[in-house]
């Protein structure tokens, strides 16, 4: 019977692995949000980074058609045994990503200018400060 496995893979090497399953006849779920990568263009990355999903009865194929494709790392194990990620669970993950997707995709951050913010981290730790607005992608912001 297939059951839904997780995947441990190289750092970017998720698409690869996904690849070489899907080509040996193993479905894959890689998880992916688009993610802005500039203005013009957008680039689709792993949720999971490091980490995929396949439905496989490792009892019809063995463990050595999953364990050894380049890029990954493990099956993700308890015991030495792999461990079964339940359907609702696999459901679930497509269900919220669609529905962040639906909503414009994920925010970068949700303050408003004005809000006030506390730093939590670095050497600025406990300071409060004012949101002015992000200074690029998603990935940096200002503060008064």
């Amino acid at each position: 019977m297939k059951t839904w496995y997780a995947l441990h893979t190289k750092p970017n090497s998720e698409f690869q692995v996904a690849a070489v399953l899907e080509q040996r006849g193993i479905e894959t779920y890689l998880p992916q949000m688009e993610a802005p990568k500039s203005r013009q263009h957008r680039k689709t990355k792993p949720f999971f980074p490091c980490y995929l999903f396949v439905n496989v009865d490792f009892h019809e194929t063995g463990l050595s058609q999953v364990r050894w494709v380049p890029g990954m790392r493990r099956i993700v194990t308890f015991d030495d045994r792999p461990v079964p990620v339940p359907e609702s669970m696999i459901t679930f993950i497509r269900r919220q990503l669609g529905e962040i997707e639906a909503a414009g995709g994920w925010p970068a951050y949700n303050f408003r200018k004005g809000d006030a913010v506390r730093i939590t981290i670095g050497p600025f730790k406990d300071m409060v400060a004012i949101f002015e607005g992000p200074t690029s992608s998603g990935k940096r912001v200002q503060v008064l």
